[in-house]
């Protein structure tokens, strides 16, 4: 990630006593990272033809199932405005604990302070 966070692990699987739990997008050592698309909720083939409220409500769901899984303990959102602008994703990151190194061009300025 550009934001100076560790690489994650894509689209990763959580299984508890009923079967899969859920799959994240992107896991970050013990955080996951959904990124949520706006056309989940407006379009409704993506819905299956179900309310939005009804995806958003399946979507608490899964999540809850998935952190009672323990694989991570926390899930943060992003959509595409949070990871074209990048300052949102760094906050959610640091939000949930993630260390993030400093930008490359910030450490070259911080150097040339001096």
């Amino acid at each position: 990630m550009t934001v100076g966070a560790p690489e994650p692990l894509m689209q990763v699987e959580f299984y508890d006593g009923q079967g899969l739990a859920g799959r994240c997008d992107f896991v970050l050592g013990d955080v996951a990272l959904e990124f949520d698309g706006k056309v989940k909720y407006d379009d409704e083939a993506m819905r299956g033809g179900r309310a939005p409220s009804a995806v958003i409500r399946a979507e608490k769901m899964r999540e809850r199932r998935v952190l009672r899984t323990g694989g991570v303990r926390a899930i943060g959102r992003c959509d595409s405005d949070d990871v074209a602008l990048l300052a949102p994703l760094a906050s959610t990151l640091r939000d949930m604990g993630v260390p993030l190194l400093p930008r490359h061009n910030a450490r070259m300025w911080a150097r040339r302070q001096k």
